[in-house]
């Protein structure tokens, strides 16, 4: 697996930003003409890539990430593509980006911070609106409404882990 980082810009402020966002000066981000081109380098030199996580600071400001997503499905047919989010901006988020999402069978990754936990609603709404096929909630110790469970038309699988003082849950539906 690898990581791309997008950009280092990011809605939230968090002290001891692991990406070091909240202390870029002159916030960067990947230059879509170039992604392209390392992309095809590294298919050229690596096979079997298992996952591709798509990070920023916040990805969802990458206002290139839908074309990102499409380019790296293209290169990559046969890996996972993670989009890993605080998902404070899902609700923002253009229909085209959820199209993309679920025609190449991304996965949403949301981590939970205090922003997200006051947002849940809103932003499982918007999850459901768009019948997001792969999402990966990690909400802290607060168990996902259960209401994406109750999708019509799909078979929904639930499983819970608990890791240290985190509970992880995968959720995912199948046609």
């Amino acid at each position: 697996s690898f990581q791309v980082h997008l950009t280092d810009m990011c809605n939230l402020n968090c002290k001891g930003c692991g990406h070091f966002s909240n202390i870029a000066k002159e916030p960067r981000s990947l230059e879509l003409g170039k992604y392209r081109d390392d992309l095809q380098q590294l298919r050229s030199m690596f096979w079997g890539v298992e996952r591709i996580y798509l990070l920023g600071g916040e990805p969802l400001l990458y206002q290139n990430i839908s074309e990102v997503i499409k380019q790296t499905r293209q290169i990559f047919p046969d890996s996972e593509i993670h989009i890993t989010t605080n998902g404070l901006l899902l609700p923002k988020m253009e229909d085209n980006f959820f199209d993309v999402v679920n025609m190449t069978k991304s996965h949403i990754e949301i981590s939970m911070y205090p922003k997200t936990y006051e947002n849940r609603e809103e932003i499982s709404n918007v999850l459901e609106k768009h019948d997001l096929v792969n999402t990966t909630i990690i909400w802290g110790r607060v168990v996902f409404t259960k209401k994406m469970l109750k999708r019509k038309h799909h078979k929904s699988h639930l499983t819970t882990v608990i890791t240290g003082r985190m509970h992880v849950i995968f959720y995912k539906t199948e046609n």
